[in-house]
């Protein structure tokens, strides 16, 4: 098989391949050979292929603008280096904080509408209230 045959297998065959090439002028797509494509497709792959256990995108709209959200959850893979600058910019800082307070509430809700539904009168404000009600009971 000669070179000008491989590249057309390639270039027709290969979903990642005909995007890339589909997305630049045709006058840069043909100076490419094969193993410029297969070295690309390898390094974009990586990027492209991962799966996430989780993968939640939702765009909203604000105003006269979209803007989205996403919600990934998935094994981590990048560097030590790179995890650790995670928060970076203060906006993200302020949203972690809200989130956790966020998850934190409900939480303590949950268990606090849990214990209601078993009748426990172990929280705070339960013993308050019945002596409330027996020193209305005596006046």
């Amino acid at each position: 098989m000669n070179n000008n045959n491989l590249r057309e297998n390639i270039v027709t065959n290969d979903p990642f391949v005909i995007s890339f090439l589909a997305r630049i002028p045709l006058k840069t797509s043909a100076t490419f050979n094969d193993t410029q494509l297969a070295e690309i497709k390898r390094v974009f792959n990586g990027r492209t292929q991962r799966q996430h256990y989780v993968d939640i995108r939702v765009s909203l709209p604000l105003f006269k603008e979209r803007f989205y959200i996403v919600f990934l959850l998935g094994k981590e893979t990048r560097s030590t280096k790179r995890v650790q600058n995670h928060v970076g910019k203060p906006a993200n800082k302020i949203l972690l904080r809200l989130s956790g307070f966020v998850i934190i509430t409900s939480l303590l809700f949950t268990l606090y509408m849990v214990n209601q539904l078993l009748g426990n009168s172990d929280v705070p404000g339960g013993e308050i209230q019945t002596s409330v009600q027996k020193l209305k009971s005596k006046n």
